[in-house]
């Protein structure tokens, strides 16, 4: 990215990419990406009412059981939710695709362990295209990390074990950059660069090739 394209995001969106929780840079970058949302996926969207979880307990988590995409009211949430919808599988609706994310995270929880979802494939892939689509935002790029120490060891993906972090200096020790575009595979990148060149559109029913006649007849009612 060049100098000159740096500063300009910088001057829209500033430097962070989560800003203060009341903060009117917070509003301005949630208000753009709800706007995208909206008009690029033709998606309903906002805030997430909660989700009920295995303990019978409303925790704030994204619920799109609903048809509409929920997400955490902060910018990394968002994009995040909107990188699991781009690597949906096909001809899956939202409520599909959020029971979908629910076996997910049980299946990594009962085979690898509490608390090893983002270590998994199926959150590695969504944090990696994170920042391909805050490009495509023009919003700030995500240096969200876990703290570490120097000699920590080094985090990898639970399925076959490969290093899934980036260790940097900070001025308070290090920590380990976990989104990252690099841990993206070929299928990943082929898919979001489908959906951004309309190849792949989304509809009610999930995503559909566009010169397929499912997405022709869509486009013909929504003419």
């Amino acid at each position: 990215m060049s100098k000159n394209k740096r500063s300009e995001i910088k001057r829209i969106f500033g430097a962070n990419s989560v800003p203060g929780v009341n903060s009117p840079m917070r509003a301005k970058q949630m208000k753009h990406i709800h706007d995208f949302i909206q008009g690029f996926f033709g998606l309903t969207n906002g805030k997430t009412p909660g989700k009920i979880n295995a303990s019978g307990k409303l925790i704030d988590k994204p619920n799109w059981e609903y048809g509409e995409l929920t997400y955490e009211f902060n910018p990394n949430a968002a994009v995040h939710e909107i990188a699991h919808l781009c690597l949906a599988d096909k001809g899956l609706s939202l409520k599909q695709i959020d029971s979908q994310m629910r076996q997910q995270y049980g299946y990594v929880m009962s085979t690898h362990g509490y608390q090893k979802q983002k270590r998994s494939v199926y959150e590695i892939l969504p944090m990696g295209l994170e920042q391909k689509i805050r490009r495509v935002l023009g919003l700030p790029a995500s240096m969200h990390g876990i703290d570490v120490n120097l000699n920590s060891p080094i985090r990898r993906c639970v399925e076959g074990n490969k290093p899934c972090a980036k260790r940097i200096k900070t001025k308070k020790g290090h920590k380990d950059l976990i989104r990252l575009s690099s841990n993206l595979d070929v299928y990943s990148i082929n898919r979001f660069n489908a959906i951004l060149e309309g190849r792949l559109v989304w509809t009610n029913s999930g995503w559909i090739e566009s010169n397929s006649i499912d997405a022709k007849i869509n486009r013909r009612v929504a003419g």
